[in-house]
């Protein structure tokens, strides 16, 4: 697992940047004032951003178990991490007439399946990295965000605009420190290499 994320430490970082483009998408939807009419459109072309935004990260996940080595047993933990975001993408776009408790039931059990993917994925990491947490943390956050999801406590579209912002930018910063992380690894490898070939 160490050398498939190592090797596509760049996939991971996209998909940090990703998750952050669209807080700062959210976070400037909610501080725009907006009529009934145009925040309902609103809201429901910020639901199509994001279900675009899942789906892309779910193949940039994909293309990362895939570039995996052809025996490496665990990139299976990224293939479904990647389809289950795809999916789920393709879900909040294709599904008509979503309903805003349908959207935020979506949400939270995507959120939860992706934290628990991540959590095992972070914990065999650890294996090898004894001080590596950051996937740990997203995977703890995803977790979180899906439980207070579910907890009803969110009953309107800024509350869902406003909690999306702020786990995509978790998500987003835990995953770029972690590829950087990773790079940094990368790094040291090939110094190694060539040290030893001097």
């Amino acid at each position: 697992m160490l050398r498939i994320l190592i090797h596509n430490w760049r996939l991971l970082a996209l998909r940090g940047g990703l998750a952050l483009a669209f807080a700062m998408f959210a976070f400037s939807l909610r501080v725009t004032p907006f009529s009934p009419l145009v925040g309902a459109i609103t809201f429901a072309f910020a639901v199509m951003v994001f279900g675009a935004f899942a789906f892309s990260a779910g193949i940039v996940t994909i293309i990362a178990g895939l570039r995996g080595s052809a025996h490496g047993s665990e990139r299976w933990l990224l293939l479904v991490d990647g389809c289950g975001a795809s999916i789920f993408g393709l879900a909040l776009v294709l599904i008509p007439d979503l309903t805003l408790f349908h959207l935020i039931q979506i949400l939270a059990w995507w959120a939860v399946f992706i934290g628990a993917l991540e959590s095992i994925i972070a914990l065999r990491l650890r294996r090898h990295i004894g001080d590596e947490w950051f996937l740990l943390l997203s995977s703890v956050g995803s977790i979180l965000f899906g439980a207070y999801l579910l907890s009803g406590l969110v009953q309107d579209e800024l509350g869902v605009l406003k909690w999306v912002g702020l786990y995509s930018a978790y998500s987003g910063i835990t995953l770029l420190v972690l590829a950087f992380r990773l790079r940094g690894l990368q790094l040291q490898a090939h110094r190694a290499a060539a040290a030893g070939q001097a």
